[in-house]
């Protein structure tokens, strides 16, 4: 087995390197977990945070806290030095009104498209969630 990566694998990862880069431009202080908690809705969306949860393998706390640091008009955002990026948006679930739905707002939409421009070359798979 080789030392180095193969010039496809090191493409891969300028790639994703260029795409987290994109996403930390939009959500500054951004958390690995916000970054999974985006893609889930990018990816899934609208979503409930029970089933982000699942996806990522993750508390429910966690996740809405996740969802609370880049959703717009969050209660977080008193909290923060720094504006929420608006990300992701949230609605009254319509069958479970003890629930949410999360989706991408337009700037989350751009941020997504961007970042699967940035990937498609090395495949749309990385930013899927994983089962």
């Amino acid at each position: 087995m080789s030392d180095t990566l193969s010039p496809t694998d090191q493409a891969a990862l300028r790639n994703l390197a260029a795409s987290l880069t994109t996403y930390r431009r939009a959500a500054p202080g951004g958390s690995l977990a916000t970054l999974r908690a985006f893609l889930a809705v990018a990816d899934q969306g609208p979503i409930t945070p029970l089933d982000i949860s699942r996806c990522m393998g993750a508390p429910q706390s966690a996740v809405s806290t996740a969802l609370s640091m880049i959703a717009e008009n969050s209660p977080l955002d008193r909290k923060r030095l720094k504006p929420s990026p608006s990300l992701i948006s949230s609605a009254m679930h319509p069958v479970d009104a003890r629930s949410k739905l999360f989706a991408l707002t337009e700037k989350g939409a751009q941020l997504a498209a961007e970042m699967r421009a940035t990937l498609e070359t090395t495949g749309q798979e990385m930013l899927a969630c994983e089962s």
